[in-house]
C-alpha cells in the first residue's frame, strides 16, 4: 500500500479540523436560543396614575395649600427588552384640559392636608388652566418622549426624556422601576423641574404673601399591557355580533344549507391555498436564527472545497 505524502497529509488533518468546527459552530447556532425581539406595551389609564405636586412658599403660607394635579386623560407605549435596553423607550402623552386638581382622593394618596371646598377648587383650577398658567387652549398637550434608557443603581433604569410643558421642551433625566408581570409591565418613579424653565410664573397672591415655589414633583405610576395584535377569538366574536345584529333587525335568516355549501367550498380553497403557499414558503423572511445557520453552512461548504482543491492540488 503506497504511503500518502505528508504534505497531503498535513492538508487532511486540517481539512478535517477545519470541518468539525464549522459542523459545531452549525450545530450550536442551531439549538441556541435567539433573543426575543423588545415587546410593544400599551399604557393602561385605568390602571395608571400621573400626577403633580406643587407646594406653598412665602410668609404667610400658613393660609395656603399644597396641592396635586392628577390627569385624567392621556395614553401612551412602551417598548421594553430587559436584555436589550437600547431598544427600550417610552412615550406619554396628556391632554391638559384634563389635568384635574386636588380632587379629594388625589390629596389623600398624597397625603396632602386640609380640605378644599368645591368653589375653592373651581377658582384653583380656572387659574391653572389659564393664559397666565398652563394656558390650555394654546398648548392642549404634555408630553415625554424618552432618547435613551440605561441601566441604573439598585436595579433601576436611567431613562432621559425630552419633556415638553407649556410648549416647551426640555431634557429631564430620572430614575424609574420597571417589572414585567404576567403579560404586563408596572413603571414607577418620579422627578423634579422648575416651572420657569418652561415658561411658566409660579402662581403668586397678596404681593408675594402667598404662592407655589417653583419646583414641582412629578409622579408616574404606569401599568401597561403588552397589544398591538388582533386575535382570532376577536375576531370570530366580531362575526358573532354581526350575526347577532343581523337577526336583531327583524330579517328573515337565510336558509343554512347554501351557508354550509360555501362554508364547505371556502375550506377546500384554503387547503389549496395553504398547499401552495408551503410550497413557496423559501419565499418568506428568515429569521435571526435561520440566517445564522445559514451563514454558517455556506462557510462550511467553503472550507469543504478550499480544503478539497487544495489536497487535488497536492496530489497532482
Amino acid at each position: 500500500m503506497p504511503s500518502i505524502p505528508i504534505r497531503t497529509r498535513a492538508l487532511l488533518a486540517t481539512f478535517r479540523g477545519s470541518f468539525c468546527l464549522a459542523l459545531c459552530a452549525v450545530l450550536a447556532a442551531a439549538v441556541l436560543p435567539v433573543a426575543a425581539d423588545a415587546a410593544t406595551y400599551q399604557v393602561d389609564p385605568e390602571q395608571s396614575e400621573l400626577a403633580v405636586q406643587l407646594y406653598k412658599a412665602g410668609f404667610a403660607s400658613a393660609f395656603a395649600h399644597d396641592h396635586v394635579v392628577t390627569a385624567t386623560r392621556f395614553s401612551g407605549e412602551v417598548v421594553y427588552d430587559p436584555d436589550d435596553l437600547g431598544s427600550a423607550s417610552v412615550s406619554l402623552e396628556a391632554e391638559a384640559a384634563g389635568l384635574v386638581v386636588d380632587e379629594p382622593e388625589a390629596r389623600s394618596r398624597y397625603g396632602i392636608e386640609g380640605d378644599l371646598s368645591d368653589e375653592d377648587r373651581a377658582k384653583i383650577q380656572s387659574t391653572m388652566e389659564g393664559a397666565d398658567q398652563l394656558a390650555v387652549e394654546k398648548y392642549p398637550t404634555v408630553s415625554l418622549e424618552s432618547t435613551s434608557v440605561e441601566p441604573g443603581e439598585n436595579g433601576q433604569l436611567q431613562v432621559t426624556a425630552r419633556f415638553t410643558l407649556h410648549g416647551e421642551t426640555r431634557s429631564v433625566t430620572f430614575p424609574a422601576q420597571v417589572e414585567v408581570e404576567d403579560g404586563g409591565l408596572h413603571a414607577t418613579g418620579e422627578f423634579r423641574f422648575k416651572q420657569s424653565d418652561y415658561g411658566i410664573k409660579p402662581f403668586s397672591a397678596k404681593l408675594g404673601a402667598v404662592r407655589n415655589q417653583d419646583e414641582i414633583l412629578l409622579h408616574f405610576d404606569v401599568r401597561a399591557t403588552e397589544g398591538g395584535e388582533e386575535s382570532e377569538d376577536g375576531e370570530s366574536e366580531d362575526g358573532e355580533e354581526s350575526v347577532q345584529a343581523s337577526d336583531a333587525s327583524g330579517e328573515t335568516p337565510e336558509d343554512p344549507a347554501p351557508r354550509a355549501a360555501e362554508s364547505e367550498e371556502s375550506r377546500l380553497s384554503s387547503s389549496v391555498s395553504s398547499s401552495s403557499s408551503a410550497s413557496s414558503r423559501e419565499d418568506l423572511p428568515a429569521t435571526a436564527g435561520e440566517h445564522t445557520v445559514l451563514l454558517l453552512l455556506g462557510v462550511l461548504l467553503a472550507v469543504v472545497a478550499l480544503a478539497v482543491r487544495q489536497a487535488r492540488r497536492t496530489v497532482a
